[in-house]
């Protein structure tokens, strides 16, 4: 939903300030005192909840990565915890990389 947002806004803000010579000041005026446009005309929030949103997915899934070894090994107490932890971040890192690099290569191709 917050993806839908982030798009809906950005996309209302382009066409809104490249177009506004062409929109009839009375729907200017709708938007303007109209509540419904309030979550379209505040869209630059919906980027930082987005992200918000994002990030903490991201530490459940790097939280469950680490509890799962934790019950596989038992308590990490061995030498190599740090390592472990590192390399686990990685693969974390690395996971995101490669599901988000399809669609940004797609769209890469597509604006060329």
């Amino acid at each position: 939903m917050g993806f839908l947002w982030v798009v809906f806004a950005h996309e209302w803000a382009y066409r809104l300030n490249s177009s506004q010579n062409l929109i009839d000041q009375s729907f200017l005026n709708y938007t303007a005192n109209s509540w419904a446009f309030t979550l379209v005309e505040n869209g630059y929030y919906a980027v930082d909840i987005f992200l918000f949103i994002g990030g903490y997915v991201g530490i459940l899934a790097t939280a469950k990565y680490i509890n799962e070894l934790k019950d596989f090994k038992g308590a990490l107490n061995s030498p190599y915890d740090l390592l472990k932890s590192v390399v686990l971040v990685f693969y974390c890192i690395l996971k995101r990389y490669i599901r988000i690099m399809p669609a940004y290569a797609f769209m890469m191709l597509f604006y060329w």
